[in-house]
């Protein structure tokens, strides 16, 4: 059996599973937040904002949106699914079978790396697609904004949820190998939200000088402006440590009795 028949597999273990409404719904948050942050008649608007949204409105709009993007929702994200994928196996007792299987463990792993990546690829592009559709709708609803007399810089948009992908890859492969090892969810859950939390706290509150080299950290240093010149050495050091993590985690499951 090849990669693609394993992760075609993977994809069928899933077609009637929760995890594209998880996709769907956690990538329509984002959007649905942004369209009430906009608001001008709310008290929660924040004057700069709506000031640099009225001179630029769709490319604020859209850097506006990744700050949760990064900060909250895409890290939740990976932090579900790469704990619940694995819970197809223990709870439906099937890794007997799939052990079974004629594919070579590594293949097994690396497949459902790839169906991890997959999920996460769907999710940026549902966000895409609704946050410019959120974006429209402000339009029609607050039509001082102005978002037709201005054009999206596309390629700047996507050049920037690239280097956030780019930059949760270590988070997925470190969570994937977690969700791997445990037959529960919960020590999966609490381990990702422990460094979540502590990652936030050395960031926003200690401002660590080095939390640049902390992979949980990678994608909520991206939206900032004062990290950008360090964004090059972040993305590189996502995919080293995506490696590191990636043959941890197939060695300990290839060797784990």
């Amino acid at each position: 059996m090849n990669l693609y028949l394993s992760f075609r597999t993977e994809l069928l273990k899933i077609s009637r599973s929760y995890t594209w409404l998880l996709t769907l719904v956690l990538a329509a948050t984002i959007p649905l937040i942004m369209i009430t942050a906009f608001d001008p008649d709310s008290a929660s608007a924040s004057a700069s904002d709506l000031k640099l949204l009225k001179g630029d409105p769709w490319n604020q709009f859209f850097a506006q949106a990744q700050v949760p993007l990064s900060i909250v929702f895409l890290p939740l994200f990976i932090l579900l699914i790469c704990t619940l994928l694995p819970q197809i196996e223990y709870r439906n007792n099937t890794w007997k079978q799939v052990l079974t299987s004629p594919q070579p463990l590594e293949q097994i792993y690396f497949s459902k790396f790839l169906l991890v990546q997959f999920l996460i690829l769907n999710f940026l592009i549902a966000y895409l697609f609704l946050t410019g559709l959120s974006g429209l709708i402000v339009s029609f609803i607050y039509p001082a904004f102005k978002f037709f007399d201005y054009d999206l810089n596309l390629k700047k948009v996507l050049v920037s949820t690239l280097q956030t992908y780019v930059s949760v890859l270590a988070i997925s492969a470190f969570l994937l190998g977690i969700g791997m090892r445990f037959k529960s969810f919960i020590p999966p859950i609490a381990l990702g939200m422990f460094l979540w939390f502590v990652t936030a706290l050395l960031l926003f509150e200690y401002h660590w000088q080095h939390t640049d080299k902390f992979p949980f950290a990678f994608p909520l240093l991206l939206p900032f402006p004062k990290y950008e010149s360090a964004v090059p050495f972040i993305l590189w050091c996502s995919g080293g440590y995506t490696v590191f993590f990636l043959l941890v985690g197939i060695l300990d499951f290839k060797y784990r009795n």
